[in-house]
């Protein structure tokens, strides 16, 4: 298990609101420690695993409010194994899909995923569009943080990866 405990860098630079916990699964490593680090930006705090293995015994120490959950190609069963586990725990939190999938495979998870009384959020494809997972973020209020403007700075904006400038010619 690859396991990294990482705090939010904006709640504690601003000393206000708490952060939630939310579980990052997916097997490929550079895609896990991308996405982790750009949710840490976005002020989430994040636990990282290679796997579903070790998800129940996590539970046991946090409660996590979203589990971005991989459909990996190389073992799409481990998907489902961690689907069962959670449901057999009365995991309350949601469920968000990522992966590589065709659009009918993610289907019959997510109603696998219902049929066990989980909470399924709609899956996302790879590769991920970093402001689909901003709306999550904003959307399921994993982020408590509470700033008032003379509290913001460009420095920190940039920083944090809270801007994104286009350029059109």
């Amino acid at each position: 298990m690859n396991k990294m405990v990482g705090t939010s860098p904006s709640a504690a630079a601003y000393g206000a609101g708490e952060t939630s916990v939310c579980f990052v699964i997916d097997p490929e490593p550079i895609f896990r420690q991308d996405f982790s680090n750009r949710l840490r930006g976005a002020g989430v705090e994040i636990i990282e695993f290679g796997n579903s293995a070790r998800l129940l015994e996590s539970l046991d120490d946090h409660t996590p409010d979203v589990i971005f959950l991989s459909i990996s190609a190389d073992d799409p069963f481990d998907c489902m194994r961690a689907l069962s586990s959670l449901a057999s725990s009365s995991f309350a939190g949601r469920l968000q899909l990522i992966g590589r999938c065709e659009p009918r495979f993610f289907e019959s998870v997510c109603k696998f995923g219902q049929h066990l009384s989980l909470t399924m959020l709609d899956p996302m494809k790879k590769p991920v569009d970093f402001a689909e997972v901003r709306k999550v973020v904003h959307q399921q209020k994993l982020v408590r943080v509470i700033a008032s403007a003379d509290d913001l700075s460009l420095s920190d904006a940039l920083a944090q990866n809270w801007t994104t400038f286009w350029y059109q010619p």
